[in-house]
């Protein structure tokens, strides 16, 4: 069985799937009715970094995060284990 991940943002467009003959065959469709460039392997995409794993994909804003440290001064500061549960709280 032949599992799609589609996502577009703006007219750019991400696809992954475990059948890579699918995907060469959908972006020769697309290449049919639009302008289309294959960039290959997405690595950091929409401030979202992917890493390939035996599994699957690894999604992570790491890199994101560590952005924004740096732009508010505070890239050296010691990080500290969560102050919150992160056990599920019943109301």
């Amino acid at each position: 069985m032949t599992s799609v991940i589609f996502l577009s943002i703006l007219m750019t467009f991400l696809f992954t799937c475990n059948n890579y003959a699918f995907v060469q065959h959908l972006i020769t469709l697309l290449s049919s009715e639009f302008e289309v460039r294959d960039l290959g392997n997405a690595y950091y995409f929409l401030g979202i970094e992917v890493s390939p794993t035996s599994t699957g994909l690894m999604l992570s804003q790491h890199k994101y995060d560590l952005d924004i440290l740096h732009r508010v001064g505070m890239s050296s500061c010691k990080s500290i284990d969560t102050l919150f549960s992160t056990s599920k709280i019943g109301l």
